[in-house]
Parts: C-alpha cells; structure tokens; sequence
C-alpha cells in the first residue's frame, strides 16, 4: 500500500521487509512518517546520510536464533560504523538466545501470536513479563500484534474452501486485549504485523482498516 495512505489511516511508523527506496524516503519526508527497515549495503565511499533521516531505526532480522548471533554482530558493527547518526537504535527479533541479542541491539521486539492458536490470552502477559528476565536488564521492549490468521492456517483454509475467498472475521477484542497487555507490561512499541495487504477487498479487510 502507499505510504500516503497509510499515514491516512493513523499509522506514525512503517516497518518495512527491505532496504527503503529512493521513493519511499522520499514520501516518508513528505509525511512525517517513520520507517523501520534492514539498513543497506554501506561503505567507507558510502555512507547512511541525511538522506535516511525519516528510518528511525534499522532492523537487524526477525525470528533470529542462535546461528544467526555472530552474522547479526558482524551487521550491527558494519552499521553502527558507516550510520552518521551515532544514536539511531538497531532492532531484531529473537526467537532465542534473548541476552546475546540484547547486547547487540537496542531493541528486542517480542512475538507471541495468540489469534487462532493454543496459546492462551490469559498466558500473554505472565510470557511478556518473563521476557526481560532472560535479556539485558533495561533493555526496551516492543511486541508484535497479528492482525489476521496465522498464515499456516489461512492456507490450510484456502485448500479446504477450493480456493475460494476466505470469509475472516477477527476478534477485535482479543486483539484489544493484547495490545492492553502488552503495554501494560512495559511494551515501549506496538508492531501490527500484517503479511496480507489492508486494502484486501474483505470483510475481515474492512475490519483491518477500521
């Protein structure tokens, strides 16, 4: 979706799954909004200028592990050299190994979907507050919220429905929930993940966007 409609739509921050375009910069100075997005080849000859003003932070990877740690390093110290702006954060997503990463990043953003899944809600909060005790002390939190089914699920769905359109309809106040949790358990950001588009011509889309 464009950016321009997303701002439309409240949204102060965009978290992207690649390096921003030229384009994208561009709009995002021209609305005020933020980007979040994997930081880009850099060099001595090449460096994160001004016109990288609008990122506000670079993502380091999502659902990183242990193998991932010493490459994730390596990232984190090649952008922390060539970004002229020495206090931009780094952020990433472990899915283990939370105090390596912690000593990486500036940021750890913490996934537990519970839409559609075994996890119970009532066991969000008790897991999100466990979460520090396994990192940095002090280190910032944010948590994702999913805004759709689990992908796994909507194919299975899809297989069964012959392919038809899926007829979603979420619970908001699940989700409501959730995004209560986590803030008040010291959630300092909310990620509303989403890998279906908004604009999807859908009840559950026209829920989305509302």
């Amino acid at each position: 979706e464009p950016l321009e409609w997303l701002h439309s739509l409240g949204f102060n921050a965009v978290k992207l799954r690649s390096e921003p375009t030229p384009k994208e910069l561009k709009d995002a100075q021209r609305l005020g909004l933020w980007l979040v997005a994997p930081p880009p080849v850099v060099s001595e000859e090449k460096p994160m200028g001004a016109v990288y003003d609008r990122v506000l932070a670079w993502s380091l990877g999502t659902n990183l592990a242990g193998r991932e740690l010493l490459s994730t390093q390596e990232l984190a110290s090649e952008v922390r050299r060539h970004d002229i702006r020495r206090d931009r954060p780094l952020i990433c997503q472990p899915a283990t190994d939370l105090f390596d990463y912690s000593r990486i990043a500036d940021i750890l953003v913490l996934d537990q979907p519970t839409l559609a899944t075994s996890f119970e809600l009532s066991a969000y909060r008790p897991w999100l507050l466990s979460r520090p005790k396994l990192a940095r002390p002090g280190t910032p939190l944010w948590s994702t919220l999913p805004t759709h089914l689990p992908e796994g699920l909507r194919e299975q769905l899809l297989l069964m429905t012959e392919g038809k359109p899926l007829r979603e309809s979420l619970a908001w106040q699940q989700l409501r929930t959730a995004a209560y949790c986590a803030l008040a358990s010291g959630s300092r950001g909310l990620l509303f993940h989403s890998s279906v588009p908004l604009s999807t011509d859908t009840l559950a889309g026209s829920q989305r966007v509302d």
